[in-house]
């Protein structure tokens, strides 16, 4: 997400307001923003503080992908409900993906295994690449 998106949003807040110090901590943990003195935070996913105050800035579109030479070499997927049979690589450990049929509306969200799994977006991209198996992850990754 840094590296994507909030680079530039900071980058413009630097320059409209130079007075302010900027402390940019980057990392994927979960940390305690109260004891850890964090006065801004930026976040994907739900929120997990009940008693905070988020806003959604923006959805990030997400797709399933898979290298060219891994579905060569595997069965064909019609249905969610076969990627129980597919090697399946995860950002953070997120053991269900919520798959929507944009179609049908018909959702997806089983307890799924994983056999790779990384806290760093791009090295899931690369085992992707790679052939490792099939993600689930942001598409401006994609590009």
């Amino acid at each position: 997400m840094t590296q994507m998106w909030l680079k530039r949003c900071v980058y413009e807040f630097a320059e409209q307001h130079p007075k302010i110090c900027i402390d940019l901590d980057v990392q994927n943990e979960k940390i305690n923003l109260v004891s850890n003195r964090v006065d801004v935070s930026f976040r994907l996913g739900d929120l997990i503080e009940q008693d905070w105050i988020a806003q959604k800035l923006w959805s990030i579109p997400f797709a399933l992908c898979a290298s060219r030479s891994y579905l060569e070499q595997h069965q064909p997927i019609t249905h969610p409900e076969q990627l129980v049979h597919h090697r399946l690589i995860t950002v953070n450990n997120d053991s269900q993906w919520k798959l929507v049929n944009q179609i049908t509306n018909e959702t997806f969200d089983h307890p799924l295994k994983f056999q790779f799994t990384s806290n760093d977006v791009l090295l899931v991209r690369d085992a992707v690449i790679h052939g490792l198996g099939i993600a689930w992850i942001p598409t401006y990754y994609l590009h």
